[in-house]
């Protein structure tokens, strides 16, 4: 109040300044809410999903021919997750395109999986018929 000018801060303090106004921004950018949101969801998503195929992926190994395919799949299902609270965050108009993504991410492997078991097991049929056939039927290949 008698005039005199407070001292100027010091470089120190402009820097420290700087970098919480930086923090600041870059918390309100990131978007707290989703980011707890899928810290919390993913990892419970994937332990259940782990917990749950991990016993069938040798099945699904010999029906993919590939030894990763369960962790990919579940990879895959824990990126449609984070795409699904994403949009449902930013767009919750969108909730029903969302859901249908969301969907088609999870389910559409799985059914493909189903198809080519089914198709695979079929194949194995045919051919097993037909090799047994063939023995019963070779004594009498001279006649018919």
């Amino acid at each position: 109040f008698s005039g005199a000018q407070a001292p100027p801060p010091s470089t120190t303090q402009q820097a420290l300044a700087i970098v919480g106004q930086e923090m600041a921004q870059e918390f309100v950018a990131s978007d707290p809410v989703q980011a707890y949101v899928e810290s919390t969801v993913v990892p419970y998503v994937d332990g259940f999903l782990h917990a749950t195929l991990d016993p069938y992926a040798p099945i699904v190994s010999a029906i993919t021919q590939n030894e990763n395919a369960t962790s990919d799949y579940i990879e895959q299902v824990d990126e449609a997750v984070v795409d699904a609270i994403e949009s449902t965050l930013l767009n919750p108009q969108d909730a029903p395109k969302t859901v249908q993504a969301f969907n088609e991410a999870v389910y559409q492997p799985v059914a493909q999986l189903a198809e080519d078991g089914v198709s695979q097991i079929r194949s194995n049929a045919v051919e097993t018929a037909d090799q047994r056939l063939r023995r019963v039927m070779a004594p009498f290949r001279p006649f018919v």
